[in-house]
């Protein structure tokens, strides 16, 4: 387990209470905007006042917490072999780790120059993470050769044929979402099986601020139906389109995050979610998203302490990822600190490991340099272990002064 000593938590229990009842304040009087009318009549049915002419949805309170206590607190990540099916809370105190998703850019080993991702990069990504004990899950990246606008059912296709391991899915189109699922369903069998041992999980973004766009309101509202787990990702970016400060950040990015949670349990309760407060920050001088600044990981860890502390719901985030567009120096010590104040703040999930470039490069050997970091952060948020073996007590007695 891990130890007491190597936690963090950069909130107090008053400022986290704090930040909780602001959030459903904001809920249950302002709103977020929801742009999906079928979504709007189910939310307005089961309670929720839904203004149809602009599209905005305010949850009461009691509705609010009700949903709080219907999410599942502990889930399961299945693979397809149940060999290494992810169970969250992590049984050891440990995290999980996630291999990249998304990126366009591919930094070749041999040149140490860019490309646009193909296909056969997506496949061979797969393979990689297949093979190597420490990445436990996988996503795909986003293949340039391809159609763009299905260029993410290619890449689930092409994941499912390379990798048994849990996926982690990142839809790139509304008229997609569909294909996705059915993907999955064809894997899994049925929908019952689907549901029973889920073998994928979806990102769902808010849109800031304080909205949802119709694809992620599809994506909620599919998933919850099939049982999937969403993963809520707030996407924030300090300085752009939240507040300056991190706690006002951590505040829009809870609100958004918890917008996603209510709106899941009231499509179908009971539906697994993992909160995941992504946290970005602009710099200033370029106008350029960063996001492994240390304000963006005190901002994340804070978020994930929140989310655990108030919602009581598991909390995943961004670590392994780099600002830098090689595999240098800053970016391993952006990866490597990011890991390790992510996993005391108690993240379950990390990712995405083989980032570069803020969240557009990508590379296969920083995915394995990040899965040494991975297995480093693990023994040391271990703590030290204490007992009659580890403390060699015999070996001690056996020894003389001066022996």
């Amino acid at each position: 387990m891990i130890g007491k000593n190597l936690l963090i938590k950069p909130l107090t229990s008053e400022e986290v209470s704090k930040i909780y009842d602001k959030c459903l304040e904001y809920l249950s009087s302002k709103g977020v905007e929801v742009d999906h009318p079928e979504a709007l009549k189910i939310l307005d049915k089961a309670g929720a006042q839904v203004e149809f002419d602009n599209k905005r949805v305010r949850f009461p309170k009691d509705i609010i917490e009700t949903a709080l206590r219907s999410a599942p607190q502990e889930m399961t990540l299945a693979d397809r072999s149940e060999s290494n099916n992810l169970i969250i809370p992590h049984p050891s105190g440990h995290f999980y780790t996630l291999s990249n998703t998304g990126a366009r850019n591919y930094l070749q080993p041999d040149t140490n120059t860019y490309r646009d991702v193909t296909l056969t990069d997506v496949v061979e990504w797969a393979q990689l993470t297949q093979a190597l004990d420490t990445l436990d899950s996988c996503a795909f990246l986003t293949a340039c050769d391809v159609p763009s606008k299905t260029a993410d059912v290619y890449g689930l296709k092409a994941v499912f044929e390379n990798t048994s391991k849990h996926v982690v899915v990142q839809p790139f189109s509304f008229e997609s979402v569909k294909y996705l699922f059915e993907l999955a369903l064809v894997i899994s069998g049925s929908p019952e099986a689907l549901k029973k041992r889920p073998i994928i999980s979806i990102l769902g973004c808010s849109m800031p601020p304080f909205g949802v766009k119709p694809m992620d309101v599809e994506i909620i509202l599919q998933a919850s139906r099939y049982g999937v787990p969403i993963v809520a990702d707030s996407l924030p970016s300090i300085g752009a389109n939240s507040p300056m400060t991190i706690a006002g950040t951590v505040l829009q990015s809870s609100i958004e995050i918890l917008s996603i949670i209510v709106m899941s349990q009231l499509f179908q309760p009971g539906a697994p979610v993992l909160c995941r407060p992504l946290i970005c920050a602009i710099d200033m001088q370029s106008g350029r998203p960063l996001m492994s600044s240390f304000d963006n990981l005190l901002g994340g860890a804070a978020g994930i302490q929140f989310i655990k502390d108030a919602f009581c719901l598991p909390a995943i985030n961004y670590s392994f990822g780099t600002d830098s567009y090689i595999t240098d120096g800053q970016a391993m010590i952006e990866a490597s600190f990011g890991t390790l104040m992510m996993a005391m703040a108690g993240s379950q999930l990390q990712g995405p490991l083989g980032r570069l470039n803020s969240s557009a490069g990508t590379s296969p050997i920083k995915l394995i340099i990040d899965g040494n970091i991975a297995s480093i952060t693990k023994h040391v948020i271990s703590g030290v272990k204490v007992d009659d073996d580890t403390l060699a007590w015999e070996e001690i007695l056996d020894t003389p002064p001066g022996g």
